[in-house]
């Protein structure tokens, strides 16, 4: 598209610009540009459907296998748990293993898919400015790293706060005529 449109102002600068011409390659390349956006769509459509299906049946399968697991404990391990804490755990959890691989697994993959394709397109170019601009890889990486370190120590820390407060509201519900009956509204909203 860039060489028609230089051609055709360097055709026009010298007045011999032929508009057949340059309005049949100008429109040759919007077509390919439309059919281009027309496939990406139904290729980007078609990946995130497939991954949001095998993400949900996977979470079946995890959610089906945990409800076993729960199920075969025994009772004095009931007693330790907090009432509530078990479902809030099992959601975060769900959600989290949604959010892993679910559309954010296609997005890895398009990113690698694209560093791969650009460095390789990048190395037969200009392998000397592709290598310089490589070196800022393993700092990226770094901050990368660190930036998930962190977002995991939050995560467990608010996974913590979100199951004791939902036990606490499940216990507080569960026992609302006692509460209401010992007017004790105040210090449980406290709590």
């Amino acid at each position: 598209m860039a060489d028609t449109l230089i051609a055709g102002e360097r055709n026009h600068s010298r007045n011999e610009l032929d508009i057949e011409v340059f309005s049949s390659n100008v429109l040759f390349y919007c077509g390919l540009y439309l059919g281009l956006g027309v496939a990406l769509l139904a290729v980007g459509y078609i990946a995130n459907a497939s991954l949001y299906t095998m993400c949900e049946r996977r979470i079946h399968i995890i959610r089906a296998k945990y409800l076993r697991a729960v199920m075969r404990q025994d009772m004095t391990w009931f007693d330790q748990q907090q009432t509530g804490a078990l479902t809030m755990k099992m959601s975060s959890g769900m959600e989290r293993i949604k959010d892993g691989i679910g559309d954010k697994l296609g997005l890895i993959l398009g990113a690698f898919g694209s560093f791969v394709g650009g460095n390789s397109l990048g190395f037969y170019l200009s392998w000397r400015m592709t290598l310089v601009m490589l070196i800022t890889v393993p700092l990226l990486m770094g901050a990368t790293q660190v930036s998930g370190k962190l977002l995991s120590r939050a995560s467990k820390m608010e996974t913590y706060a979100y199951s004791s407060a939902a036990a606490l509201a499940n216990e507080v519900i569960a026992g609302i005529r006692t509460v209401m009956a010992f007017n004790a509204q105040p210090f449980e909203i406290h709590r």
